[in-house]
């Protein structure tokens, strides 16, 4: 049987921390979730402390992708993932990858698509990946997100972890990182999480800006030289897979307000890709 790990650095955000925490314990599988809080004052920490099914870290931590290193040096699953305190995972997502990871000896990566919500559970957007290719996602930006991404524990027994240079973009700089070194991913046609739109969500702060940009430069001269026709393979690539069409209704069922005993079913009428914003 397929065990799991999954982490989640947490800082003063109780209440979305024991919406996800609750979206993980009710995947029906072997799973354990470490919390790393360097020091939260909001009641996370009396929360932790109290929990039997959590494995907390309490210890200083220099930002989000150091927090998720030192659980990733915890973790036993077969499986690792890390789920921020703002995202969900889906009804039945780790049952559905630990069958891909079973069925698929070869890979070491998996990624699905999500859903985009306000902090109400409300749709935003819908929003679909491909199949990850490195030099897409150095040439333009990471388009297969953190919050569905699954890896085999061996990578990380090599050695693989968050950069920390990166406040933002460290997320792309491991993927591409580890598609450079050889190990293989696939991108899986559905919905494994929610993504929570906030003020506070670090993929819109300057520092992505910044970080994109150095992440760019990284790559070969020849690829930022092609960079228009690359992208354009990218967007051809995106659109036959179908990333920019959903039927409606769009229907999910996630956790909301103080309720973590049963998820609430939404139904999204008008289903749309773009961006809030």
């Amino acid at each position: 049987m397929v065990s799991f790990s999954v982490i989640t650095p947490s800082l003063n955000m109780a209440d979305m921390l024991q919406r996800c925490h609750a979206s993980i314990m009710d995947q029906g599988v072997d799973v354990c979730h470490i919390v790393a809080d360097p020091g939260s004052t909001d009641g996370t920490r009396e929360w932790l402390a109290d929990r039997s099914d959590v494995e907390a870290i309490f210890e200083e931590d220099s930002g989000m992708y150091d927090a998720i290193n030192r659980g990733i040096s915890m973790a036993d699953g077969d499986i690792v993932s890390y789920l921020n305190c703002d995202e969900q995972y889906l009804p039945g997502t780790l049952k559905h990858v630990a069958e891909i990871f079973e069925s698929n000896p070869a890979i070491h990566l998996v990624f699905g698509d999500l859903i985009l919500v306000d902090p109400e559970g409300k749709p935003l957007a819908y929003r679909k990946g491909h199949q990850p290719r490195w030099l897409y996602i150095g040439i333009a930006h990471l388009y297969v997100m953190s919050c569905t991404m699954f890896v085999r524990r061996i990578v990380f027994d090599k050695g693989f972890r968050f950069s920390p240079n990166f406040k933002a973009a460290g997320d792309a700089d491991l993927v591409i990182r580890m598609l450079k070194a050889g190990f293989k991913a696939m991108h899986v046609s559905r919905y494994f999480s929610t993504f929570t739109i906030t003020e506070s969500n670090l993929g819109a702060s300057h520092y992505a800006v910044r970080e994109a940009r150095e992440l760019f430069m990284t790559m070969p001269t020849w690829a930022r030289m092609l960079r228009f026709p690359i992208n354009m393979l990218r967007f051809t690539e995106k659109v036959l897979a179908g990333a920019y069409y959903q039927p409606a209704p769009l229907e999910y069922d996630i956790y909301t307000g103080a309720d973590l005993y049963q998820r609430k079913a939404i139904s999204f009428r008008k289903p749309s890709w773009r961006w809030p914003g």
